[in-house]
Formats: structure tokens, sequence, C-alpha cells
């Protein structure tokens, strides 16, 4: 999301809050209704993977699902308000991910991140 820091100074806490929280429906919303998993939500962005696996769930099939998922966000996006309006960017990558739970035995936090070596990575 472009812009939250300036927003959040505009409108009263529950104000920004509601707002941020249309952004995720708009942006959330298409990535799983276009097969996405969001794994996790930082401040104002998220993670999300449309996970293949070379037999059933093919590379250009997901990438497709992918990028349909971004022009249905921004197609959202449109649908809201003017006032309440924001903008975002997206960005992709294709390739191998490693994410996972992190931390300690009494605060466990998420990572997610690309994996350089892909498959060969030990």
């Amino acid at each position: 999301m472009h812009g939250s820091t300036a927003l959040s100074q505009r409108l009263s806490p529950s104000k920004y809050v509601a707002a941020v929280n249309r952004y995720f429906d708009c942006v959330a919303g298409a990535v799983h209704d276009h097969g996405g998993e969001v794994l996790k939500f930082v401040g104002d962005g998220l993670l999300a993977i449309f996970p293949f696996d070379g037999r059933r769930r093919l590379p250009e099939d997901v990438c497709e699902a992918a990028l349909s998922a971004a022009r249905d966000a921004f197609q959202r996006r449109e649908e809201i308000l003017t006032e309440d309006r924001m903008d975002f960017g997206i960005g992709l990558h294709m390739g191998a991910a490693v994410y996972g739970n992190v931390g300690t035995e009494r605060r466990l936090d998420f990572i997610g991140g690309r994996n350089e070596c892909g498959t060969k990575c030990r």
C-alpha cells in the first residue's frame, strides 16, 4: 500500500484501520479467489504464494493465476469510494521459496523469501 503513513496521520486510528482492512480485502480477496494463499500480513503489505507442483498445478497456470489476481485486485480497488481508495503495487517472483515459522518457544513469527539455490540448497 502506498502512502499509508500519510493516511494514518490524516485519519483517526479507527478509520485508518478500516481503510487498511479494505485494502487487504481487495488484495487478499483476489489472491484467494485465484487460488493463492496469503502467508502473512506485514504492516500495510502482505506476502502471498501461488504454489505449483509441476503435475496438477503447472508453473504457467499459476503464473496466469497470479497475474489474474493482480488485475482483479486493481479492479476491486476501483470499486472503493474515491475518498477511501488507496494506491498499491504488486511484485511477482517465480521460483523456489523458503518460508516457515521461526523464533523461540514463547514467540514465533513467520518468515518467507526467495530460495536462490533452488532445490540444490541443503
